[in-house]
């Protein structure tokens, strides 16, 4: 399926980030949150972006008190997505830090949810 706009594409991965909420029964009012993380560091994560919406997803569940597990996370990526997708999986040949462990992905999250406490028990995972 071909986008004709910037908006159409974007639209295309919120749906996508609404079905995996509904799916992990994550409430609905995660969806801005969600929304927001992927489309402020889509631009510069080395992920792909239907990647980045599952380390989105599990990161606002998170912050938020909604925490799935990884192998959850893992389940409702294969059937959204219809590919397992780890949250934050790395390529182990290359060292690199997960791109949420970068300051200007921090200051995003820190907007979102403003609790440096949540923000460092998320990075301690």
């Amino acid at each position: 399926m071909k986008d004709n706009t910037l908006e159409e594409w974007k639209q295309r991965h919120n749906v996508l980030i609404v079905e995996m909420l509904e799916l992990l029964k994550l409430p609905k009012e995660l969806e801005e949150y969600c929304f927001k993380l992927w489309d402020l560091s889509r631009g510069r994560s080395p992920r792909i972006p239907t990647s980045l919406i599952v380390d989105c997803v599990y990161t606002i569940a998170h912050i938020s008190g909604n925490r799935r597990s990884l192998k959850d996370m893992m389940a409702a990526a294969k059937i959204v997505l219809n590919r397992k997708t780890k949250p934050f999986n790395q390529d182990k040949r290359v060292d690199s830090k997960r791109w949420i462990d970068n300051d200007w992905a921090k200051g995003i999250i820190l907007d979102i949810a403003p609790d440096p406490n949540i923000l460092e028990d998320l990075l301690e995972r």
